[in-house]
């Protein structure tokens, strides 16, 4: 009898440990420094602000250009990819814009569109897709088959600016 009560636990427990694998891997770029703070003004200039738009902050190319970066402004491994969902700049989302695959701060994440005209990033070199709108979930190719998602950046609001990203 007890022999039957261990093998059902080990099934439990080997069924429950496969299950625990499907988490995508959201680390594979390097860590670097991410501290950027966007005023007001700037934001209105260089940021987005309708319903499925996109925009890099890479200070190392000077993208935008004409933003002006300070000392303490930093951007990352490959920059800072910032998006917006149906809801405009209320559903604003910060990533990096490498690849997970590919792992060079020089392949930066597109923003196309699939068949349904629905806003995805693909990678021009790997040609894996990823759902910016659900927090860079891989959806084909190679980062989807390995569970590579996109570095997400958080962001937060202070009262001088109101645009900040953190690692």
């Amino acid at each position: 009898m007890s022999h039957k009560i261990l093998v059902t636990l080990l099934a439990i427990m080997g069924y429950a440990s496969l299950c625990s694998c499907e988490k995508t891997d959201d680390e594979r770029i390097p860590t670097t420094n991410v501290n950027l703070s966007i005023s007001q003004a700037a934001w209105i200039r260089y940021g987005i602000h309708g319903a499925f738009e996109h925009v890099y902050f890479i200070k190392s190319r000077g993208i935008p250009t004409g933003y002006p970066y300070v000392a303490s402004d930093e951007t990352g491994y490959a920059g800072v990819l910032f998006v917006t969902g149906g809801g405009g700049a209320s559903d604003l989302k910060a990533y990096s814009p490498a690849c997970p695959v590919e792992r060079s701060p020089q392949t930066l994440i597109e923003i196309s569109t699939d068949s349904d005209d629905h806003p995805i990033a693909r990678c021009p070199d790997c040609g894996s897709t990823f759902d910016v709108f659900n927090y860079g979930t891989p959806l084909t190719g190679e980062a989807a088959e390995r569970k590579f998602s996109l570095t997400p950046y958080t962001i937060h609001s202070t009262s001088a600016y109101p645009v900040v990203v953190t690692l």
